[in-house]
């Protein structure tokens, strides 16, 4: 009887696949951070079917209050909501970006700095540090972002970021007041 190579391992393995491949086998858990944001039709809904979308292949740990943001490049839009949730998955980085720019796409248009139903950023890939056409990691905005970097820190302040180590606290800490787009947190609706 054979074994699948994913049974077989014990230790965390990569097998790293080529472009042409769909999918990397991963054996073994990482956790990973992913950052949510909506600013069309039911801000909240959307982020909470979005994170509901994410199963069975990622499973969501802890998510952080939602908070309501003012646009950060493009200011001529609806104010945002955001939050941020940590995750565990056996899929590789390239896989959750798959998966996440799938359920961007099912939950509607999705341009690039304009209004949207969803915007979900793969914000850490465990300690990753990754550097591609197609995917940066962590994430190219997170250092700049404080309504990335505020609900990161309400659900694990010490997390490290691998390029800086500094802590996220420290990078929230230190972003100038004029990069501030955090308005205040949405209050829960049941």
């Amino acid at each position: 009887m054979a074994i699948s190579v994913a049974a077989q391992c014990r230790l965390p393995f990569r097998e790293h696949s080529s472009r042409e491949q769909k999918s990397t086998l991963v054996c073994g858990v990482t956790t990973i951070y992913l950052g949510l944001g909506s600013n069309l039709g039911d801000r909240a809904g959307n982020i909470k079917r979005a994170l509901a979308a994410l199963a069975p292949e990622i499973t969501v740990t802890k998510v952080s209050p939602t908070y309501e943001t003012r646009p950060m490049y493009v200011t001529d839009q609806p104010d945002f909501f955001n939050a941020v949730c940590e995750a565990t998955t056996e899929l590789s980085a390239a896989d959750v970006l798959r998966k996440i720019k799938a359920i961007e796409k099912e939950m509607g248009e999705h341009k690039h700095n304009a209004p949207r139903s969803i915007d979900i950023d793969l914000l850490l890939y465990g300690s990753g540090i990754t550097d591609t056409p197609e995917l940066t990691l962590p994430h190219a905005g997170l250092r700049e972002r404080d309504f990335v970097l505020k609900p990161l820190c309400d659900i694990t302040p010490e997390l490290l970021d691998p390029v800086t180590g500094k802590t996220v606290s420290q990078l929230l800490d230190g972003l100038p007041p004029d990069r501030l787009s955090v308005i205040g947190p949405v209050p829960e609706v049941s």
